[in-house]
């Protein structure tokens, strides 16, 4: 068994442009007072959802954290956002309002000189989403230390990576536990880029696979194994 990240979807859905467009447009916040998560908030004239993010998780950003955990409430009809509809603001651990990152160079003058033997990223690549949850130790636990082995892992390595490109990349880490809400809709819907830890389906065997392992092979990309686990069988001589 192989375990690693598993990477957002390979397609883009509508809902992303059209989230957008419902916090953009439907809603603005009348209240100013302060908003908790856990509860359920009801929406009231002039809300919109980037601004009831601001309150709840201090980054307007997070908009489509409300929005995708509503979808059992919404089903397929986003129109149904509106006054007096009862949102419920689910409690996301981790998440923190993202720091401006360094322009990009223009010029050479501007260019980083980076060392020889260094990581070389995309200028296109700024930010990693990376997403986790609770209750699969030894790899992930909030009382595990550093967050279990996977977290330090990839926290040790997402950190050097942002050393290497001198600031000009960084990443975060939420938790959010509920791992059936993690595959669809938050990493199929790019609310996070990256989930783990993720065991990868033997996709190219040719075996019969469920439908829960299928759906990851036709949607995901996965790393390379980041843990591996070998079953032995061990019999008496006798």
């Amino acid at each position: 068994m192989q375990s690693g990240l598993v990477i957002r979807s390979r397609t883009t859905r509508g809902m992303c442009g059209l989230a957008f467009v419902l916090a953009a447009t439907c809603l603005q916040i009348c209240s100013a007072t302060a908003q908790t998560c856990g509860s359920d908030y009801i929406l009231k004239e002039g809300d919109t959802l980037a601004q009831i993010a601001t309150r709840v998780y201090g980054d307007p950003a997070q908009w489509t954290i409300i929005l995708y955990a509503n979808q059992d409430r919404l089903g397929a009809n986003e129109s149904l956002l509106v006054p007096g509809f009862a949102l419920k603001l689910p409690c996301v651990t981790g998440i923190q309002a993202q720091q401006p990152l360094p322009p990009i160079a223009t010029t050479p003058a501007q260019a980083v000189t980076v060392p020889e033997a260094t990581y070389n990223t995309s200028s296109l690549l700024r930010r990693v989403e990376l997403l986790t949850a609770e209750g699969y130790g030894p790899y992930t636990g909030r009382a595990l230390e550093g967050g279990g082995i996977l977290t330090q892992v990839i926290s040790a390595a997402m950190t050097l990576v942002k050393e290497e490109t001198r600031g000009r990349f960084n990443y975060s880490i939420s938790w959010v536990n509920d791992w059936t809400a993690h595959l669809n809709p938050l990493l199929m819907t790019h609310a996070f880029d990256a989930g783990f830890p993720w065991e990868r389906p033997d996709c190219d065997a040719g075996m019969p696979l469920d439908a829960n392992a299928q759906f990851r092979c036709q949607k995901f990309l996965f790393s390379d194994a980041l843990t591996e686990v070998a079953t032995y069988l061990f019999v008496r001589k006798d």
